[in-house]
């Protein structure tokens, strides 16, 4: 077998090498992005972001309830800075906490997230629907 000459870099290997190993790149690109996401979503549960945010980060309800957090328009620099120093209820999470990685995971996780639609889609919030749910709620007339 002939030795490669080193000093031709990636052409001494030849074309298919040089095509699995871009294919090999893009699939590890993916995977990463993926198990960081996986990951944040791990975090989210076993923090217990969901129990005042909701369980895909849609925001809660009741006393305790954080606002929605999944698609945020904020920076991820931002996201950590109030994850850091809340300004509400929430507790604060210090790097002894989560650590800014742990946190760029869980806001990759609600990135990922999609878009919620719009109120003007959603047939519980027109019209009749919205009406007789509320007849509903009321119970039998008297």
């Amino acid at each position: 077998m002939k030795a490669r000459d080193p000093a031709r870099g990636l052409a001494a290997y030849g074309a298919p090498h040089f095509i699995a190993l871009t294919a090999l790149t893009v699939v590890s690109l993916a995977q990463a992005a993926e198990s960081s996401s996986d990951r944040g979503k791990a975090l989210f549960d076993k923090v217990g972001c969901w129990e005042c945010h909701g369980y895909s980060g849609q925001g809660g309800t009741g006393p305790m309830s954080g606002p929605r957090i999944a698609r945020t328009r904020l920076p991820q620099e931002a996201f950590i800075a109030l994850l850091r120093r809340p300004i509400s209820m929430m507790p604060p999470y210090g790097p002894a906490l989560l650590t800014d990685q742990q946190i760029a995971d869980l806001y990759a996780f609600l990135q990922s997230r999609p878009q919620p639609k719009p109120a003007a889609e959603i047939s519980l919030l027109k019209g009749d629907a919205l009406l007789k749910g509320a007849a509903l709620l009321k119970g039998p007339a008297p």
